[in-house]
């Protein structure tokens, strides 16, 4: 039984809706304006400004709760989130990244694309990370540490893309990499081909 105030930090295309469900499921759910003494708060914004202003207002709550989030390769989350969206999943993936910064975006395809990762993490202090790339084995030993029951993982709302490293050439790489650097050095990521490309669903 789920016995102390959590913060789960839903960052998108980090099997966030699947978690989101299941912790509504499981009677978890909590609110930020209203905190129950045991019960998980999920913590979502789409303007980072708004963002950390709602957390500031609520900064006793933030830095006593258990704070935890699902953190994934950003070359990663990019692909998922480009063949994702309506607005630019037909824009080739080369011509997305070189206007990242100019194009006019709606605002879930901002959320999606342009906020980093360490954009969702107000001041970086957060006590569980969870690896999207090893999710099962992170929810589990998470679990463990809140002492509440596991779950076999079932993800939702995926999108069906190849391996992600079949989308860039050496260009794309670095102009990501140039991108989201936060993520890439805060979380020790790096663009990896594997020994045999498999598809991903995710």
């Amino acid at each position: 039984m789920l016995e102390q105030t959590c913060i789960y930090i839903r960052i998108p295309r980090t099997a966030s809706l699947m978690l989101k469900r299941m912790f509504r499921r499981r009677g978890y759910k909590s609110n930020i304006d209203r905190p129950d003494a045991a019960g998980i708060i999920e913590c979502y914004g789409t303007v980072k400004e708004h963002y950390d202003a709602k957390i500031r207002r609520h900064i006793d709550l933030w830095n006593s709760a258990f704070k935890f989030a699902v953190v994934r390769n950003p070359w990663d989350r990019f692909v998922s989130g480009w063949r994702y969206l309506k607005q630019v999943r037909n824009m080739p993936l080369k011509d997305l990244l070189g206007n990242l910064d100019t194009m006019d975006m709606d605002e879930v395809t901002h959320v999606h694309l342009r906020m980093q990762q360490m954009d969702f993490l107000f001041d970086g202090n957060i006590d569980f990370f969870l690896r999207f790339e090893h999710l099962q084995r992170d929810f589990d030993a998470l679990c463990d540490c809140l002492g509440i029951p596991t779950e076999q993982l079932r993800v939702q709302n995926a999108t069906k893309h190849e391996h992600y490293s079949t989308y860039y050439d050496e260009e794309d790489v670095e102009l990501l990499r140039g991108h989201f650097h936060a993520d890439v050095e805060a979380f020790d990521y790096d663009f990896e081909a594997p020994t045999c490309a498999q598809p991903s669903s995710v």
